[in-house]
């Protein structure tokens, strides 16, 4: 029986891996997505990457529902310019700015241990990220750790960790994934010790890599990122207390029109052909922010069954979408939780 529903779920996410990637390349042309409406005055937010693309459309959205904002961003310049022009659209919004860098596991720190707003955090939105290792750059970070998955989800995991005892009853924490993530699928061999300096197989790309070199790691990062926010899940609903029901989902936001690829940081053809691919289409079928950013503002504001019965999951367009990672086993997903644990410096 056992052997049978992994053969189902198999197939259901091959179906919604086909539909995604439909929807990746069709969203310009698709209806309208429209997220639940409601007044979120009183609420607070943290959104890193909030300066631009889909962080800033969501930060702009919770804004003008009556959110306090906070843009936890690297560049303090271009946070006050997206500020300014949230205020310009919204002279009433209520936004401010923190100083968090994803390649600094020290800034990371530095962010949780300044929270002064004084009050729960309702909204944890981790979004910042990068498409691939600049052209010249480093393949580690400052803190020794493979750089895109320390950008794309470790310094998003420590945040979390560090800032748990600041997240309301039923906060919901809603990380930022992509397509991408159905070439990734984390292993169960690898260490469980922090291991810095090293790139390793079956953790930071695939055991048998499908794509280049910069979209494996990219791919794992992502996965990564879809199953913390199921491991996490977990972790609530052993923890809910009377009244209150923390949530975690991750979504895809399609293609979207965004800075993430820069003259420096986009391939050529012949240098990972797939990440060509989506970068092209990104700067010529993109959608537009707003609409990339849709999904996540509905996971953070609508209470349809549908979401709250599928709490943990990965969604695409407004619906739960079945992953490579429903594959991963309970024991998987533990040892993933411990070694993410030891690279972040943190207790499992």
């Amino acid at each position: 029986m056992s052997y049978l529903k992994d053969v189902w779920v198999a197939l259901w996410i091959i179906k919604d891996a086909l539909v995604g990637t439909f929807f990746v390349f069709a969203g310009g042309i698709l209806s309208k997505l429209v997220p639940a409406s409601c007044d979120l005055t009183g609420k607070t937010a943290v959104i890193t990457g909030g300066n631009s693309g889909v962080g800033f459309s969501i930060a702009s959205e919770l804004a003008e529902r009556g959110a306090v904002v906070v843009l936890a961003c690297r560049n303090e310049k271009k946070a006050v310019e997206a500020r300014d022009e949230v205020l310009k659209s919204c002279p009433g919004a209520k936004v401010r700015i923190g100083r968090l860098d994803n390649e600094s596991l020290a800034s990371v720190r530095r962010f949780a241990e300044e929270w002064t707003e004084g009050r729960p955090i309702d909204f944890l939105f981790l979004n910042a990220g990068i498409a691939r290792i600049p052209e010249g750059g480093s393949d580690f970070s400052g803190d020794g750790f493979e750089l895109i998955y320390q950008v794309n989800f470790l310094a998003g995991f420590l945040l979390t960790r560090l800032l748990e005892r600041h997240l309301s009853p039923k906060a919901r924490v809603v990380l930022t994934t992509s397509a991408g993530s159905y070439l990734g699928f984390p292993s169960s061999n690898f260490v469980l010790s922090k291991s810095p300096k090293v790139v390793e197989k079956g953790f930071h790309v695939r055991d048998i890599p499908l794509v280049g070199e910069d979209m494996s790691r990219y791919s794992q990062s992502k996965s990564m990122q879809i199953a913390f926010a199921k491991a996490l899940q977990r972790r609530f609903d052993q923890e809910s207390a009377p009244g209150g029901h923390k949530m975690a989902f991750s979504f895809m936001p399609g293609l979207v029109h965004t800075n993430i690829f820069t003259a420096e940081t986009r391939p050529s053809f012949l240098q990972d052909p797939v990440l060509w691919i989506f970068s092209t289409a990104l700067i010529t079928i993109g959608v537009q922010p707003r609409q990339g950013g849709a999904t996540g503002v509905h996971l953070a504001s609508s209470d349809a069954s549908a979401l709250l019965k599928h709490r943990g999951g990965y969604f695409d367009r407004l619906k739960p979408r079945a992953n490579n990672v429903d594959l991963i086993s309970d024991e998987t997903l533990e040892r993933l939780w411990i070694r993410w644990s030891a690279d972040a410096g943190v207790d499992a």
